[in-house]
């Protein structure tokens, strides 16, 4: 669903792996037009060289979700 919106420019020699730590879907009943509610948990990997030699970075990313029944898609659910 995150298709190419987290990707660096390559010309900062930035190299990040996304890996999918945890999937949660949840069932709305009063809530007919969004009935579904999902959590898709990252934990990402960030590798970059700089002049002192190479850097890692780990992290995790949550990105909440809501299945909108009259559009017939997942749409991604700001943080309040």
């Amino acid at each position: 669903m995150q298709g190419h919106g987290e990707q660096m420019n390559p010309s900062l020699g930035v190299k990040a792996t996304w890996n999918i730590t945890g999937v949660d879907v949840q069932d709305q009943p009063n809530n007919p037009a969004k009935p579904l509610l999902g959590t898709i948990k990252f934990r990402i990997n960030s590798a970059m060289r700089d002049p002192t030699g190479p850097t890692e970075t780990n992290f995790e990313r949550t990105f909440t979700y809501q299945y909108d029944a009259g559009m017939k898609m997942w749409l991604l659910k700001p943080k309040p």
